[in-house]
């Protein structure tokens, strides 16, 4: 079962299948997150529910979400869990063991694994046997693009220099040319 959920808007589609079961705060507000950006995943605005989205119930297998706006075309919809890392179920010493509560609260460490896999799998990682942190592997890409950036604008520096080095020697053999005329 997926963490997360992935649509593109077509400023028609308002309803959008939630493929795996969310749970409820004890506001009844949903236990997911809910962000609408550009296609490209740029300018991401995370929404409100009851303010830009409502759900079915909690608990539902392939609930649905509803936007009070259709997407615009262009925009990427994006729903994911955002669970609490908390335990709310207190079992009394020598007591029942209800296997209801006992589920749910298995149910919901399941999903904050799969919730926490999901941001996992979208981190920059580091070889497990290196010495580089993920802060100096983040530090070297960036370094390296900015030297890209640099390069390359010097490379069009240079490349606009040599244009108008070539417009000058053939200004200058076009003139050559009048004179020997």
């Amino acid at each position: 079962m997926p963490a997360r959920a992935v649509y593109t808007g077509d400023g028609v589609t308002v309803n959008f299948p939630v493929p795996f079961v969310f749970f409820a705060n004890t506001d009844g507000t949903k236990q997911i997150k809910v962000v609408l950006a550009d296609v490209d995943g740029e300018n991401e605005t995370v929404l409100k529910e009851n303010t830009d989205f409502t759900t079915t119930p909690a608990g539902e297998v392939n609930g649905t979400l509803t936007m009070l706006t259709a997407p615009a075309v262009g925009k990427k919809l994006t729903i994911l869990y955002n669970i609490p890392i908390e335990q709310l179920t207190d079992y009394k010493e020598f007591g029942r063991l209800p296997s209801e509560s006992i589920e749910a609260a298995v149910d919901k460490i399941t999903a904050l694994l799969k919730q926490i896999q999901e941001e996992i799998d979208r981190a920059v990682k580091v070889e497990i046997s290196g010495n580089q942190t993920p802060q100096e592997l983040h530090d070297e890409v960036y370094g390296k693009l900015d030297s890209a950036t640099e390069i390359a604008a010097s490379a069009i520096k240079a490349a606009s220099e040599a244009t108008s080095a070539a417009d000058n020697a053939t200004a200058a053999v076009e003139s050559a040319e009048q004179t020997l005329v």
